[in-house]
């Protein structure tokens, strides 16, 4: 195998006559196994797009087979004289579909409407339950904080009657009668 010198290589053996390279014989199996290998890869692309080819091609003959047997069966293959009565029980068939799916349609299109008005419901009954549940701690909030005061009111009061009593009850306790009627009257005048 040769080939020409390109200027300024330098590969090896030249030939001054033809200005060819010679190549090595490894170089050139390492060559010849590339392109082997090449020629292979091709040969296998090739080999799977024709048998994907002649798959399709027997699925649609198998199909067109099963779908003639089916028509002859069925009786829906149409006969010479009777292609006008085919014609308009297809138009009608044509029809009925188109009505079908413009009644789907139509379906889907209040389907929309509904779930939206289902949608905009859900969130105003949910701002409305937040806006409750702020009036209601709002609300608590203020009733906590009047009963903190009136319980701290009434115990203060306990506390004062409290007091009372006991130096009410160390007056008519105690043992001296002439301090009780003293200490009594400066304990009942405030």
């Amino acid at each position: 195998m040769l080939i020409e010198k390109e200027e300024d290589e330098d590969f090896g053996n030249v030939d001054p006559e033809s200005g060819r390279i010679e190549i090595p014989h490894s170089v050139q199996l390492v060559f010849q196994t590339i392109q082997f290998t090449q020629l292979q890869r091709a040969q296998k692309d090739v080999s799977e797009s024709l048998s994907a080819i002649l798959k399709n091609v027997n699925m649609a003959l198998h199909h067109m087979r099963v779908g003639r047997e089916l028509e002859v069966e069925t009786g829906l293959r149409i006969a010479p004289g009777s292609e006008l009565e085919e014609r308009k029980r297809r138009a009608s068939l044509t029809q009925s579909i188109g009505h079908f799916m413009m009644s789907s349609y139509d379906r889907e299109v209040d389907f929309i409407h509904l779930l939206r008005w289902m949608q905009e419901t859900r969130n105003m009954l949910l701002e409305e339950e937040e806006r409750e549940d702020q009036e209601l701690e709002e609300v608590t909030e203020d009733w906590v904080t009047l009963m903190e005061m009136k319980i701290g009111k009434s115990l203060d009061a306990f506390q004062e009657c409290i007091v009372k009593i006991s130096r009410l009850c160390a007056l008519l306790f105690d043992a001296d009668p002439r301090r009780k009627t003293q200490d009594l009257g400066k304990h009942l005048l405030p």
